[in-house]
C-alpha cells in the first residue's frame, strides 16, 4: 500500500491544481460546485484516473480552501503496482499528511489484505490501523472462519521502509487462537528481500528429539545476503547454521555452514561443515569454478540430514573454451567419510592439466592435439607426477553403396614419476600407445505409413599396443562395458590403464520413430579379441576373447512415459550387469521406479569380493485433491530382503496457506549413524515469507 493514501489525495485535488502537468480524467454521473459550502462534488459511479491510479468511489467532496479532502464509499484505489485500498470513507487534510479513513481494507501482493475498523495517516509514510484482522485466505460472504488469520489491537505500516508492525497480536488457527506475540515486525508482503525471520521447520528424530530451525534473513544491499538459522533440540543440541550469497558482475559466492555450539550426542567437541562454491568470469574467455567443502567428523552431516554423502570432493577449475581449443587447470582434494578408508592414503591431485586442439581439413581428416599433466599427492602412500601427450587423426567419407567409412589412427606417449612405491623404485617411467583401426556403417532406413525405421550395422576394427614401462593405475581401476563405450577406442575410464590387441567392436542398432511422436530404439553389440583381455577385470565381461553382450532398449513416449532397460550378459543370457528405469509423469501423478542388479565378483580389484545385489527404488506423487498431495519414496535390497531407506510426505496447500508433514526411515547404520526415524513438519503461511506453489484458492459456499 506504499503511497496509496497519498495518491487518494492526489487524485482528488488534481482536477483543481493550476500547477498539475499530469493528465487528470474523471468521469462521474453527476459533478457540481456547491456555493454555499464551497465544494466541488462529483456524485455516482465516480472513477478518477491519474499518474497510473484508478479510484472509483460513490462521491468525492474537494472544499474550496484546499483544507480538505472527502471520498465517501465505497471507495476503491488500484496502485500501479497492483497495490489495492478498500475503504467506507476518507478524510485528509489539504496537505496531504494527516488523514483518516473508516472501514480500511489494505490488499497486499493481491492477496495479503488487512482490515481495519479505522485508520490514520500520519507524517506522510505510517499509516496506522486500529482493531484489525490480516489474512492471506479467501474471505467469504457468508463470514467462514478463514483457517488462520492475525488479530491485532493495531497495525502500523511504515510506507517508507515497507514494513508492518503488529501490536498486541493473536494467532488464530482455524478460529482458535494459538500464539500470541506482544510485538510483531515484518516485511511488507510482496517484498521479497527483506530483514525478518522466513518459516520455521520443525523436525524429530531419534537421534536429538524434537527440533525447531528459525531462519533469519539479513539483506546485505542489493546484491548479497546473509541467512543465519538457530537449531534447537530437546536433547540438549544447538546448532547454528549460516548461508552467505553474493552475487558480483562477474559471477557468484556462496558460502553454507553449520558448527554445533552443544551437542547431545558426542563429547562436545566442535562439530560442523562448511561449503563454499562459486564461479567467476575472469575475462580473455577465462572462467573459474569451485567448490569446497569440509565436515568435521565422518558422522555429523549424516546425524542432521545435511547429506549422505560418504566422500567430500573439493576441487578448483580455470577454464578457457574455444571454437577448436580448450584449457582446463584443475585441482581436487577428498575427505573420505567411510569407516574402512584412511584419509593419509587419499591423493591430492595437484596439478591437472588439460589442453587440446583441434586442426580440420588435415590430411582429409581431423588431427587433434593434446596435453596433460597430473599430480597426486599423499601423506602416506606413493606420490606419482604424470604427463601425456596425445595425437589422432581421424576422417569419414560416404560411399556411394551408403556405407559410412572412417577412419582413426592414435599415439598417446606418457611419463611418470613414482615416489614411495617399492615397486617402481622411485623410477621414472615411460610408455607409448599406438592405436590404429577402420569403421564401417551401413544404415538401411524404410519409411511407411506407420513408422520410420531406421536399422544400422557398425563393424570397428582396432589394433593398439603399449611400448615400454609398466606404469601404476590410479584412474582406471574399475571400468565398465555398456553401450556408450560399445566403439570406445580405450573403455578404461582414465590414462593409466590402456586397452591393448586386435579387436573387432561389433554391433547394431534399431529406431523406430512414429508419427504420433513417439519412438523406441534398440542397440546390440559385442568384442571379439584375438586373444584374452587380462587387463580387464572379470566383472566387466571384456576378458575373453568373445565379450558379454551389451544391449539397451529404450522407449520415450512424449510427454507421459520414458523406460530404459540396459544389460550386460553372456551367450547363456546370464547377466553380470541389468538396469531398469521406467519414469511416467502426469500433471496429478508422478511415478518412477529403478531396478539394478550385479551379479557376484570375486574378483573385484578395489572393493574385494562382492556379493550378489539386487535393488530396487520406487517414487510417486499423486495429487489426489486439486489441495492435497501425497509423495512417497523407498529403497528396497532384494537380496537381503530389507528396506533401505523410505520416506512419505502429506502437503495441503491453498491460496494462503502450504503445510507439509514428512515422515522418513533410515533402515540401515553407518559412520556413527544408526538407524532412525524422522519426522519434519513446516507450514509457510503466504505473505510471510517462504516458497510455496501456486495452489488453487478455496470457493466460497454458494459460490
Amino acid at each position: 500500500m506504499r503511497g496509496l493514501l497519498l495518491a487518494l489525495a492526489l487524485v482528488l485535488v488534481a482536477p483543481l491544481a493550476a500547477s498539475a502537468q499530469d493528465a487528470v480524467a474523471l468521469f462521474a454521473d453527476r459533478i457540481r460546485y456547491e456555493t454555499q459550502d464551497r465544494e466541488l462534488v462529483a456524485e455516482g459511479n465516480v472513477e478518477v484516473y491519474y499518474d497510473g491510479y484508478r479510484l472509483t468511489a460513490r462521491t468525492i467532496r474537494y472544499s474550496g480552501d484546499g483544507e480538505r479532502i472527502r471520498a465517501e464509499g465505497p471507495l476503491r484505489l488500484e496502485g500501479p503496482d497492483g497495490a489495492v485500498l478498500i475503504a467506507s470513507l476518507a478524510e485528509l487534510s489539504g496537505d496531504f499528511r494527516e488523514g483518516l479513513i473508516e472501514g480500511a481494507r489494505l490488499i497486499f501482493d493481491r492477496q495479503f489484505q488487512i482490515a481495519a475498523a479505522e485508520g490514520r495517516r500520519s507524517e506522510g509514510r505510517f499509516n496506522s490501523l486500529t482493531r484489525t484482522v490480516a489474512t492471506s485466505c479467501t474471505i467469504c460472504a457468508r463470514a467462514e472462519t478463514p483457517i488462520w488469520r492475525i488479530r491485532a489491537a493495531s497495525v502500523v505500516h511504515d510506507e517508507q521502509a515497507r514494513r508492518l508492525y503488529f501490536e498486541s497480536a493473536w494467532l488464530d488457527i482455524f478460529g482458535l487462537p494459538l500464539l500470541y506475540l506482544p510485538s510483531m515486525s515484518i516485511p511488507e508482503p510482496g517484498v521479497e528481500r527483506a530483514r525478518g525471520f522466513l518459516v520455521p521447520n520443525l523436525r524429530t528424530s531419534g537421534l536429538y528429539g524434537i527440533g525447531v530451525q528459525v531462519p533469519y534473513f539479513i539483506p546485505l544491499g542489493d546484491h548479497a545476503d546473509i541467512t543465519i538459522t538457530p537449531f534447537l533440540a530437546t536433547n540438549g543440541t544447538a546448532i547454528l547454521e549460516g548461508e552467505y550469497r553474493r552475487r558480483f558482475r562477474s559471477g557468484l559466492l556462496e558460502l553454507n555452514g553449520a558448527i554445533s555450539l552443544a551437542d547431545g550426542t558426542s563429547d562436545h567437541r566442535a562439530r560442523g561443515f562448511l561449503e563454499a562454491r562459486g564461479g567467476f568470469d575472469i575475462g580473455r574467455g577465462y572462467e573459474t569454478e569451485f567448490d569446497l567443502r569440509y565436515a568435521s567428523d565422518q558422522s555429523f552431516l549424516g546425524q542432521y540430514d545435511y547429506s549422505d554423502d560418504d566422500r567430500l570432493t573439493s576441487f578448483l577449475t580455470v577454464r578457457r573454451s574455444g571454437n577448436t581449443s580448450y584449457f582446463e587447470a584443475r585441482t581436487e582434494a577428498y575427505q573420505t567419510l567411510r569407516e574402512a578408508e584412511a584419509q593419509d592414503e587419499i591423493p591430492l591431485v595437484l596439478p591437472w592439466l588439460t589442453w587440446r586442439q583441434i586442426r580440420r581439413d588435415t590430411l582429409g581428416g581431423t588431427l587433434g592435439l593434446e596435453a596433460t599433466m597430473l599430480g597426486l599427492v599423499r601423506e602416506d602412500g606413493r606420490d606419482i607426477l604424470r604427463g601425456g601427450l596425445d595425437a589422432d587423426w581421424r576422417a569419414r567419407r560416404i560411399l556411394r553403396s551408403g556405407i559410412e567409412l572412417g577412419a582413426v589412427a592414435e599415439i598417446s606417449g606418457d611419463a611418470y614419476v613414482v615416489q614411495d612405491d617399492a615397486a617402481f623404485d622411485d623410477a621414472a617411467l615411460f610408455r607409448a600407445t599406438p592405436t590404429v583401426g577402420v569403421e564401417l556403417r551401413w544404415p538401411f532406413a524404410r519409411t511407411t505409413a506407420a513408422a520410420t525405421h531406421v536399422i544400422e550395422p557398425i563393424a570397428q576394427l582396432l589394433y593398439s599396443d603399449t611400448l615400454g614401462d609398466a606404469v601404476p593405475n590410479e584412474d582406471s581401476l574399475l571400468p565398465e562395458f555398456d553401450e556408450n563405450n560399445l566403439f570406445a577406442l580405450n573403455r578404461f575410464p582414465g590414462r593409466d590403464a590402456r586397452e591393448t590387441g586386435l579387436r573387432l567392436n561389433a554391433g547394431v542398432s534399431y529406431t523406430r520413430f512414429d508419427p504420433a511422436g513417439w519412438n523406441m530404439g534398440l542397440t546390440l553389440g559385442r568384442v571379439f579379441r584375438d586373444g584374452d583381455a587380462t587387463e580387464f577385470p572379470a566383472s566387466t565381461g571384456l576378458r575373453d576373447r568373445r565379450s558379454d553382450y551389451v544391449a539397451a532398449v529404450s522407449l520415450d513416449l512424449p510427454p507421459r512415459f520414458t523406460g530404459l532397460a540396459r544389460g550386460l550378459f553372456d551367450e547363456e543370457l546370464s547377466f553380470r550387469r541389468a538396469d531398469l528405469e521406467l519414469d511416467y509423469r502426469t500433471r496429478r501423478f508422478d511415478a518412477d521406479a529403478v531396478y539394478t542388479f550385479l551379479a557376484a565378483d570375486a574378483t573385484n580389484p578395489v572393493l574385494g569380493p562382492q556379493p550378489e545385489r539386487q535393488e530396487l527404488a520406487l517414487g510417486t506423487r499423486y495429487l489426489f485433491h486439486p489441495n492435497w498431495e501425497l509423495e512417497a519414496e523407498w529403497r528396497y535390497d532384494i537380496e537381503a530382503r530389507e528396506s533401505i531407506e523410505a520416506l512419505g510426505a502429506l502437503t495441503y496447500g491453498n491460496e494462503c496457506i502450504e503445510a507439509r508433514l514428512e515422515v522418513s526411515r533410515n533402515f540401515t547404520s553407518a559412520n556413527d549413524v544408526p538407524r532412525d526415524t524422522s519426522i519434519a513438519f513446516e507450514v509457510v503461511l503466504a505473505g510471510f515469507g517462504g516458497a510455496s506453489r501456486d495452489w488453487p484458492a478455496r470457493r466460497c459456499q454458494g459460490n
